[in-house]
């Protein structure tokens, strides 16, 4: 994995912590598109990291939310994939706070939380587009370029 994302000008971070499991950061370059990415399980996330790299995204991880939260404010990323149950912060919150504090980057909600009412919070709360975990794999590269298009990724 590392030699693909130093293939694309990018980096792979793995962070572990005894007794909570081991994560990744993501930033993806795709034609000069960044991203940041938040997930607490890199298992969860291994094939969804695989397929972005394949793609020619570079991907930074956080493990936790106040470390991405402070990622996403240090970064121009063109694109921000957040989970909602996080150690520390909850995505809501982060999409949240990233709003208020002038980051307009493009947000991805990929999350097991799939009911409406999550959905619609999300949405609310400055969320461009919210995924349940179990979507297929080519909707998902849709949804990200769909985003990307629209958030005119840096040339």
């Amino acid at each position: 994995m590392r030699s693909a994302a130093e293939a694309h000008r990018g980096n792979v971070t793995l962070e572990s912590e005894p007794g909570r499991g081991s994560t990744f950061t993501c930033t993806c370059r795709y034609e000069n598109a960044a991203f940041c990415w938040w997930k607490t399980k890199r298992v969860s996330a291994v094939g969804t990291i695989d397929r972005l790299e394949s793609e020619g995204y570079q991907v930074e991880w956080a493990q936790t939310g106040p470390a991405g939260y402070e990622m996403a404010r240090a970064h121009a990323f063109d694109l921000i994939v957040l989970d909602i149950m996080l150690p520390g912060r909850n995505g809501f919150d982060i999409c949240r706070d990233l709003r208020r504090d002038g980051v307009n980057t493009p947000v991805m909600m990929l999350t097991a939380q799939g009911e409406v009412v999550d959905r619609v919070v999300g949405l609310k709360l400055g969320a461009d587009d919210y995924v349940q975990k179990n979507c297929e794999p080519m909707e998902l590269m849709a949804r990200v370029e769909a985003l990307l298009r629209r958030g005119g990724a840096r040339p």
